[in-house]
């Protein structure tokens, strides 16, 4: 006699259930580690666009033989208010943007109805990957209007990377010790500065570094809902007003982060120590990579700079001609 076995039925809930946490925690152990892989290739791609960027100003240095200032401010023939050519527009040519920098009217300046077209394309190399957000786009203001800040009735694609300015005493004075110079005058001429005038080195001097995450105010990671009045001044790239400020008191030599319009930055959690990186993207540094931000400076290398830097480390990074030795970071 010939014994059949028993043919094997469905999967009993018992099974499936098993089944089903088994891939429950294959999936969970596997997710961060494929997060954490997009993350690095966003950040990576993020160096790039920094690369490219650092690049493009000394391709503009090579060419006009002194590097590009922060922002141009002038008047156009007619106008009744002075209007503003930035950095990043200064350097469109340099970045492989001549089809922006054509359409673009450097005779009008960015808030004028003209540029309307040129400053609302996509430029992918201003903008880091890791931004949550498409298409970021915010108000344009005419900067220097009757009673200052009078809405231009269109938007602006928005930038991620920033070059820093630099107050030695307090925020009234000139912003004259980055290594880029700063604002011109209506009447005057556009400021120059040169390789030369960096006299801390270019490896010991920032150039450029991310200051992401317009059109929204970011704090410590989440959007702030009230933010501050004149939030948003530095997120326009063709502005060239966007560079977080670093103020010092009295003494020169204490650094402060109060802005007379934005307010003081965060503190710690605790609310003991001054907050420097990755906690308000509000005139500061500040990106969406875990750890840090990605810098340029002014020798075209790129850096991760990270939050753990001591604040004497960072702050004579920001300056050109402090003559101060630069510690670990």
């Amino acid at each position: 006699m010939s014994h059949r076995s028993p043919k094997r039925g469905a999967f009993t809930l018992v099974e499936l259930l098993v089944v089903i946490a088994i891939i429950g925690i294959l999936v969970a152990l596997l997710l961060p580690a494929i997060q954490a892989a997009r993350e690095a290739a966003r950040r990576a791609q993020c160096a790039n666009n920094s690369k490219q960027v650092a690049l493009a100003i000394a391709n503009y240095e090579g060419a006009h033989k002194v590097y590009p200032p922060c922002r141009v401010i002038f008047k156009p023939p007619g106008s009744t208010h002075s209007t503003v050519n930035g950095l990043l527009a200064l350097i469109l040519p340099f970045i492989e943007q001549t089809a922006i920098a054509d359409l673009y009217d450097y005779g009008n300046g960015f808030d004028h109805a003209v540029n309307q077209e040129a400053i609302n394309l996509p430029i992918p190399v201003y903008q880091c990957p890791s931004t949550p957000g498409n298409a970021r786009k915010m108000p344009v203001y005419n900067r220097f209007a009757a009673g200052n800040e009078t809405p231009a009735g269109f938007t602006s694609q928005v930038t991620d990377y920033l070059h820093p300015r630099v107050a030695m005493t307090n925020y009234g004075q000139s912003f004259g010790s980055g290594a880029l110079s700063d604002d011109t005058i209506p009447s005057g001429a556009p400021q120059s500065r040169k390789p030369s005038d960096v006299t801390d080195g270019l490896s010991n001097t920032l150039l450029m570094l991310e200051s992401a995450g317009h059109p929204v105010n970011y704090i410590l990671g989440r959007p702030n809902p009230t933010p501050p009045a004149y939030f948003g001044w530095e997120g326009e790239w063709p502005d060239g007003v966007g560079m977080f400020v670093v103020t010092y008191t009295g003494d020169g030599v204490t650094p402060s982060y109060v802005h007379p319009s934005c307010g003081s930055h965060p503190t710690s959690t605790d609310g003991s120590a001054t907050c420097l990186i990755n906690c308000n993207n509000n005139w500061a540094p500040y990106s969406f990579h875990p750890g840090g931000i990605n810098v340029s400076l002014c020798d075209g290398s790129v850096r991760f700079l990270p939050e753990s830097i001591e604040a004497v480390t960072f702050w004579s990074l920001c300056v050109r001609d402090d003559g101060n030795a630069i510690g670990k970071y």
